[in-house]
């Protein structure tokens, strides 16, 4: 039999009992004749590891969502970490660097994270639920532009699945240095003929964003107007 700290009803050590720390173990042997012997020995009881993580924002639907460790191990070194992104997916790494997943669907997730320390001991999960939100499809007009003036009224066309295109954020590169913008449908004056790479990002009121370029090719010099009297 077992005696010592920690004996259950079974006559089993158990470190639930005992909790973390060092404690003797002594099992005595009796033999059918009467005879008796006993050993001692010490066992150390490791505490059991925290899991903990955060979710870093922006949170957007096919794009990476990085997940950040702040696990403890409470004693030695964590080992493992057994990431579960809520939807089937799941990975194991051997650090508690930061970890990325794209989710291809909006919606409510519930993460989880286990870690495992060098002497074997398993954390209790670690949950995490968070909103994976919508990312805004970018889209615009180009306009005909003509001299000497060069007015370029561009027009926003951009939309997001969720409704909220109202609470957009808006930032517009008309192609030239310092040509930029922060309204929803702009006008600029370019200064001369040529090509341009107009480009605009979009922002939700989530912090989902995307962007989109298009070559302005449609800029036309001014008509010169001539006749002739006979």
């Amino acid at each position: 039999v077992y005696a010592g700290l920690g004996i259950d009803d079974a006559g089993l050590f158990s470190p639930d009992i005992t909790g973390a720390g060092v404690q003797m173990l002594r099992f005595t042997f009796t033999s059918d004749a009467g005879c008796r012997d006993s050993a001692t020995q010490q066992i150390t009881v490791w505490p059991r590891p925290t899991a903990a993580f955060s979710v870093l924002n922006p949170t957007c639907v096919n794009q990476s969502v990085l997940f950040s460790n702040a696990s403890t191990p409470n004693a030695n070194q964590l080992q493992q970490w057994q990431w579960n992104f809520g939807e089937g997916n799941s990975t194991i790494t051997n650090t508690g660097s930061i970890v990325s997943h794209v989710y291809q669907q909006t919606g409510t997730i519930a993460a989880q994270l286990i870690v495992v320390t060098d002497s074997g001991c398993v954390s209790l999960p670690a949950t995490r639920s968070f909103q994976i939100h919508a990312v805004p499809l970018v889209d615009f007009n180009l306009p005909v532009v003509c001299m000497p003036a060069g007015v370029a009224a561009f027009t926003n066309k951009s939309t997001i699945a969720d409704g909220s295109a109202a609470q957009f954020a808006y930032s517009w590169n008309f192609g030239l240095p310092n040509a930029v913008s922060t309204l929803k449908d702009p006008v600029y004056n370019y200064p001369s003929v040529g090509t341009y790479a107009v480009k605009l990002k979009v922002t939700s009121k989530d912090g989902c964003s995307d962007s989109l370029t298009k070559s302005l090719t449609e800029v036309y010099p001014q008509p010169m107007a001539n006749f002739a009297v006979t």
